[in-house]
């Protein structure tokens, strides 16, 4: 018998495959909104705690991952209803739904799938180095979902996967010394919690977009189309928060390294002021939205680390907040791109009184 917490991996690997062959008409785009509903609900009514120990690694749902795998299952449904919704409008198919979607939709539906169940193995894992595998293995696929079909610019993609293949080793490496640590015994020195602190903090600064290494959130704001940049910019953070949270909760000595909690606070202060100083000299709503997310980031990761009893909860709320502006963000730059052909402020400039 299956384990509750594993339907969460099984189901959307398995609508996969029937949603890549339904891609090109509209049976593909109900089946996977559906198939996220019914993912989001499902995260809420499983049970938490640990569903089962595979090779001595403990699977577990825990309330965090709980509330996360729902926020991000909610999300790519709505992201889902909305490119399907904008494909029809723009295709004039409404009387004819069984027509081909858009080209975003045909990569974007089956990928976002498989996405989400890594992402649900990865919040499963209570070991860093196996989370770190899995959400790698879901960068490979997102940088389908941020190309779609372009031809004309890799940029965004190649920067997403660069970037963040730089980081696993960096994850790897801790979990090795993680590792080596418990099982002798858990005595760690000062010098090997700054040791083990370095790697993790650089490698959270990636997956986070830490000043110097937003490239990857930025770029994919700016070049993929509206939807998919939302469904990257909502569910990859997400993840990397929570990996962050738990890993503070399973490994409180982390907290007794000499740098890491002020580094954690001094690069989300930097973060949010240099995101939040680009955000007011744009000049169109992509890339207001990659920096606005950007100083967004900052300040939940400035929270991170000023911790305290309030702080994962205020974490949860800002992450919940964060994700509802960027699906509308999505569906209102999306709109945009059915009367002009480009979202600069000079370009829908008087749109209101047409």
């Amino acid at each position: 018998m299956i384990p509750p917490a594993l339907w969460l991996i099984a189901l959307p690997i398995g609508a996969a495959p029937l949603v890549y062959l339904l891609r090109r008409v509209g049976g593909g785009a109900i089946i996977a909104a559906l198939i996220t509903l019914l993912l989001a609900w499902l995260a809420l009514e499983l049970p938490t705690g640990v569903a089962l120990n595979l090779l001595g690694r403990p699977i577990e749902l825990n309330l965090l991952s709980q509330v996360t795998l729902f926020l991000i299952f909610a999300a790519t449904a709505s992201l889902f209803i909305i490119l399907t919704l904008l494909s029809l409008v723009s295709e004039k198919r409404l009387a004819h739904f069984a027509k081909t979607t858009g080209q975003e939709g045909r990569v974007f539906y089956p990928a976002a799938l498989i996405i989400l169940a890594l992402f649900v193995a990865a919040s499963l894992s209570q070991h860093l180095g196996i989370t770190a595998i899995f959400i790698e293995l879901a960068a490979i696929l997102m940088v389908f979902v941020i190309q779609t079909q372009r031809l004309e610019s890799t940029r965004a993609a190649l920067r997403f996967l660069i970037l963040i293949s730089l980081a696993t080793p960096l994850f790897l490496l801790a979990a090795w010394r993680i590792d080596f640590y418990q099982l002798s015994g858990g005595i760690v020195s000062p010098e090997n919690i700054n040791q083990t602190a370095l790697l993790i903090g650089l490698g959270f600064a990636v997956w986070l977009a830490v000043i110097p290494f937003q490239g990857w959130l930025t770029s994919t704001a700016i070049e993929s189309s509206p939807p998919t940049a939302a469904f990257v910019l909502i569910t990859f953070p997400l993840v990397s928060f929570s990996t962050l949270i738990n890993l503070f909760v399973d490994l409180p000595w982390l907290a007794d390294s000499s740098y890491l909690i002020d580094g954690i606070i001094l690069a989300g202060v930097f973060t949010a002021f240099i995101g939040g100083l680009l955000a007011g000299v744009q000049r169109g709503f992509s890339e207001l939205m990659g920096y606005t997310t950007l100083y967004n980031m900052g300040c939940i990761l400035t929270l991170v680390g000023l911790g305290g009893p309030a702080a994962v909860l205020t974490i949860l709320v800002s992450l919940v907040v964060r994700s509802l502006v960027l699906i509308l963000l999505a569906a209102s730059t999306s709109s945009l791109y059915l009367r002009v052909a480009s979202d600069g402020f000079a370009q829908v400039r008087g749109m209101a009184q047409q």
